[in-house]
């Protein structure tokens, strides 16, 4: 579906009173309208060749002819020519009920239902990863984070081509928007049973935008042992030999190993030694 989307139909029976002057219409069709965040928006103000003379947001007069009245939204309104009112870029703070009106009389009213998508993260075992990562694990106590997003999605795990259920799930209104967007988290705990496979984090879609997902790859087996140290020709080496390798210059860390350029003493060879963090 697009970016702004209209539903024709919906029967209401609206009184609204503006400025102690009160209009009544009867079985108004009313349009309701999805858009996504920061899309532009034309409300067309013509029905049965009548122009209006007036356009409200929730009951607030934003313009009076060709005047601005309201402050809440300035700056984002402008009004054109046949008497359409374009919203420049749309947020969270133009949902609501609009109203073209001429003398006193609904011509055109809008439900607007701006959406957000949110941004996504996932988290594996204590740490922040994103598509294609590769974890070493037989146990996965994973979290996935959909945030900032109206209206609130819903999150489900696949891990393998099977949908997994989730130890925890929840969604709570956003202080940083107001309370009109929502954080969402799922937490997943489960016991790896195959040799190796695909994680998927996957959010809801909605009128407005796609669903997303992250998907992460798993290894259970020849997981790295804390005690070990892995060369690039795959030999093991103990810790407790580690005064054989002179360390060098470090050449990677991909946030799971830290690798190095090191030398084996006992043969002079080059080799890459790649560790667990912190060691």
């Amino acid at each position: 579906m697009s970016p702004t989307s209209i539903i024709l139909g919906c029967k209401v029976f609206l009184i609204s009173c503006i400025l102690q002057v009160c209009s009544c219409n009867s079985e108004t069709d009313q349009k309701i309208i999805f858009s996504l965040q920061s899309t532009p928006v034309i409300l067309g103000c013509q029905h049965e060749s009548t122009k209006g003379n007036m356009w409200t947001h929730n009951g607030k007069i934003v313009f009076a002819g060709n005047n601005v009245i309201a402050t809440h939204l300035k700056g984002t309104l402008l009004l054109l020519q046949n008497y359409s009112l374009f919203i420049t870029s749309s947020s969270i703070f133009h949902d609501g009920l609009y109203k073209c009106i001429r003398n006193a009389s609904n011509v055109e009213i809008y439900s607007l239902s701006v959406e957000v998508e949110p941004e996504l993260f996932l988290s594996v075992n204590g740490r922040n990863v994103t598509n294609d990562t590769v974890i070493y694990a037989d146990k996965i106590m994973a979290q996935c984070y959909a945030t900032r997003s109206k209206p609130a999605v819903s999150i489900t795990w696949i891990m393998n081509n099977n949908v997994m259920e989730p130890s925890n799930d929840e969604c709570v209104p956003s202080e940083r928007d107001n309370r009109l967007t929502y954080n969402c988290m799922s937490t997943l705990e489960t016991q790896i049973k195959a040799k190796n496979g695909t994680l998927m984090c996957l959010t809801s879609n909605h009128s407005t935008f796609e669903a997303q997902l992250i998907s992460v790859q798993f290894i259970t087996t020849n997981i790295p042992q804390s005690n070990q140290i892995y060369l690039s020709c795959n030999q093991k080496l103990p810790i407790r030999d580690m005064q054989n390798i002179s360390f060098g210059e470090k050449l990677c860390g991909d946030g799971y190993f830290n690798c190095w350029k090191a030398t084996v003493a006992c043969d002079n060879t080059i080799v890459v030694a790649k560790t667990l963090p912190g060691e």
